[in-house]
């Protein structure tokens, strides 16, 4: 897995009248590279079987054995690969402006756009009248607004009460 992340962030405090307002604003990208080779007999990705083949072995723990027969299946590459790509980026603004001395209203918006990608290939056939190795791309590009939004009132130093609303979204 490669990865690289960025997140940049800015704040401000200004008056309009006799509002207060602090602004918060950022931007964030992120790009990911995952590839997965998977393992002969490793079947945690296959639905419905077990995870280990129930094999005992035996090693020393104080001087082990790469060489151990019973790892050379659990070694052995399948041939099937999953590289998935996965590119985010990120704008948002989120001002609190101060009504009263005890009264907060506060109000954001956020842009997110999503690519994932992901190409597969099967894995390599055992035995000569098997099928060929199969590839199959999906990609999923989803762009999409969220807001939030809130009202916080202190009417005593020791107690806030507050409500709030927001939206989200899910780039499946």
């Amino acid at each position: 897995t490669e990865t690289w992340a960025n997140a940049t962030e800015a704040s401000d405090e200004f008056d309009t009248g006799r509002f207060h307002h602090s602004l918060i604003g950022g931007v964030e990208f992120d790009h990911e590279d995952i590839v997965n080779r998977l393992f002969l007999n490793g079947r945690s990705e296959t639905v419905g079987t077990q995870i280990v083949p129930p094999v005992v072995i035996l090693q020393n723990l104080f001087n082990p054995d790469p060489n151990n027969p019973a790892y050379v299946p659990f070694r052995a590459l399948s041939g099937a690969v999953a590289d998935t790509l996965v590119v985010t980026k990120a704008a948002y603004l989120l001002d609190t402006t101060d009504l009263t001395p005890t009264i907060k209203l506060s109000a954001g918006v956020r842009f997110d756009d999503y690519i994932v990608a992901t190409d597969t290939l099967s894995a390599t056939p055992l035995t000569p009248t098997a099928s060929a190795q199969t590839r199959a791309l999906l990609r999923n590009h989803s762009s999409f607004v969220n807001w939030n939004g809130g009202l916080v009132w202190k009417p005593v130093p020791k107690a806030t009460l507050y409500v709030s609303a927001s939206s989200s979204s899910n780039p499946s």
